[in-house]
């Protein structure tokens, strides 16, 4: 592990690292109850959700009366999901957030707070994140643990993480599209991809993502001015893709739709989506996946 720390003074960074530093929090902030879980699974779940949260999460601070507060939430239409959350990590909690569609997973506590910041300090791949996760915690520095100090250190998104698998699960999309030919359905578009804003960098990170995958995904402008997309679907990208998710499991209700995607996917690579015997079974999955997006 690399314990390398810059104080919050420091304006200058260090250069990017491809592997995450929890060695803080697992000295001092894992409960006490999660210490005698395999140290392995530990940091598997903890770059998942790094990657999650860095697509979902929201680092919010505000003053109450005049004080300082801060608070993490992430809410979500899979209730499940982050029940698991809540349990792997081994703190916050799960409530109803405005109306019965959605949920929120949140810490507000102090000794929450002291974890997450122990979790994320040098260990966002972001740099929107980075800059946000830095004033959250410059808000309220007398929330700090003694043992904080706050890390300009960043991270590159790697295959030997479960960070992609994360922010997969928060802003991917599995997708199939079938066009109707004389000889029957034919798959004609197949992929994965991630969207994001471009706002301090992050095209940049899609960059790297797409290196992950031979740099044979297509990066482009979906939304003007700033909205970028990588879509992965050359078949043998998808074959490290397919390769990858065997490693790090999807989590949520997207592990449906990445199911429905790896059969069409298994099809594709045998060439037997044409085949008559396949056509119905080829349309219901691609039904079934295209409708889960909604």
């Amino acid at each position: 592990m690399i314990q390398n720390f810059i104080g919050s003074s420091e304006t200058t960074r260090e250069p990017p690292f491809y592997s995450f530093d929890f060695t803080n929090y697992i000295k001092y902030h894992r409960p006490e109850h999660k210490c005698k879980e395999d140290i392995s699974i530990t940091i598997n779940f903890l770059e998942w959700f790094i990657g999650f949260a860095e697509g979902n999460g929201c680092f919010e601070y505000r003053l109450e009366e005049g004080r300082p507060r801060l608070s993490f939430t992430i809410v979500q239409k899979d209730f499940q999901l982050l029940y698991k959350l809540k349990k792997g990590l081994g703190f916050g909690s799960v409530s109803k957030h405005r109306n019965d569609l959605t949920e929120r997973f949140s810490i507000n506590d102090k000794r929450g707070i002291q974890r997450l910041q122990s979790i994320f300090n040098g260990n966002l791949v972001l740099p929107k994140r980075r800059i946000q996760f830095d004033n959250w915690v410059n808000f309220k520095k007398q929330a700090q643990h003694s043992t904080f100090y706050l890390s300009n250190r960043s991270v590159i998104p790697t295959l030997k993480t479960a960070w992609l698998s994360g922010f997969v699960e928060a802003e991917g999309c599995f997708y199939a599209r079938l066009s109707k030919k004389s000889t029957g359905f034919l798959i004609t578009n197949h992929k994965l991809t991630i969207t994001q804003t471009d706002t301090h960098g992050e095209r940049k990170i899609l960059k790297d993502i797409n290196n992950l995958f031979q740099n044979n995904g297509n990066l482009y402008l979906a939304k003007s001015p700033n909205c970028f997309r990588i879509e992965i679907n050359n078949l043998k990208c998808l074959q490290i893709v397919v390769e990858y998710f065997q490693h790090f499991g999807l989590k949520g209700k997207k592990q449906i739709a990445y199911f429905r995607w790896w059969r069409i996917y298994l099809m594709r690579l045998d060439n037997v989506h044409f085949l008559e015997a396949n056509q119905k079974k080829l349309q219901r999955l691609c039904h079934n996946l295209n409708n889960s997006l909604r």
